[in-house]
């Protein structure tokens, strides 16, 4: 049996292929823009490419994300399983998968055989995202890569207040003119998104090993951030956490979870 997982996020459009043998044969993204539909599909396209495959091949295509049902898919699965199912797939140890893209972020507590206990998830406001650290890097004139070097020198003595993205880009501003140097505000920027994402952990119960997956993991400023706000050792980012919710999504399917479109 042959599945694709899709996973339709706010950016970027992710598509993994699996079977039962081999687990995951490839994945490919694209950026999502005003069309995710055809990203999906040029996504799909590729992965297929990679996998030396045909679209005829494929036994099942499960989605995940809020256009998800639009595509025509054979299963809709939700981004909360995909998500946890695809930590798993690499980290099956994980207790705990903090899963933060662009716009949403979400905690999952697992069972040990990884069925999901409990989840919350934002209110869908940037500021605990993706885009807050997109925007922060805007006013800095930095590139969002450049975050982690500076937050990696920053003393740890700034904080911002501000909860909502136009404000806190004022409040950087104003740091800025102070002057503030760049390493404290970006640590200042890692330490803010940690400390609104640790309120969703202690919503569902604190468990270690922690797995941080979604955008966000890839900043490792926000990971330190992350395990120092919660006070625990065990706290790691997810292998290719760009992919989790594609790969989720494609090994439930394997397994004829979710619902049927």
């Amino acid at each position: 049996m042959r599945t694709a997982g899709i996973d339709i996020g706010t950016r970027t459009v992710k598509v993994a292929l699996a079977d039962e043998e081999s687990g995951i044969l490839s994945r490919a993204w694209r950026p999502g823009g005003f069309d995710p539909l055809g990203a999906a599909a040029e996504a799909l396209a590729e992965a297929l490419e990679i996998a030396k495959l045909t679209r005829s091949m494929l036994d099942t295509v499960a989605a995940v994300g809020e256009a998800a049902g639009e595509l025509g898919v054979d299963r809709v699965l939700t981004e909360v399983g995909a998500a946890a199912r695809g930590v798993r797939e690499h980290h099956p140890e994980a207790r705990l998968v903090v899963d933060v893209g662009a716009e949403s972020a979400r905690a999952i507590r697992l069972s040990e055989d990884g069925r999901v206990l409990d989840f919350a998830m934002n209110e869908k406001c940037a500021a605990g995202a993706g885009s807050f650290l997109d925007s922060m890097a805007r006013v800095l004139d930095a590139a969002v890569e450049d975050l982690d070097r500076f937050a990696a020198d920053g003393s740890g003595k700034v904080k911002l207040n501000s909860q909502c993205v136009v404000f806190a880009e004022s409040e950087v501003v104003s740091l800025l003119h102070r002057p503030t140097p760049k390493e404290d505000i970006a640590r200042a920027i890692a330490d803010s998104i940690a400390s609104r994402t640790a309120v969703l952990v202690r919503r569902v119960g604190l468990e270690t090993p922690l797995v941080v997956t979604g955008g966000m993991a890839c900043s490792r400023s926000f990971v330190h951030a992350l395990a120092k706000e919660l006070g625990v050792a065990d706290c790691r980012a997810s292998e290719d956490p760009l992919f989790s919710g594609a790969e989720g999504a494609a090994l439930l399917a394997l397994a004829g979870k979710g619902e049927r479109s």
